[in-house]
């Protein structure tokens, strides 16, 4: 199983169900701390991976 980043298509699917439609500083927010979580989790994965 893997992590895999927010699509805009998500964020869009999110916003018409709840009739919210997201400024632009909230979107670039999100993807920034979707982008760093992404960071994060393959830092992880490296640490994590099996030594050869």
């Amino acid at each position: 199983m893997t992590v895999n980043p927010i699509t805009h298509q998500e964020i869009d699917a999110w916003g018409r169900l709840r009739g919210i439609r997201p400024l632009v500083w909230e979107l670039e927010a999100l993807f920034g701390i979707d982008g760093a979580f992404m960071a994060h989790i393959a830092e992880e994965s490296k640490r994590d991976a099996p030594k050869k």
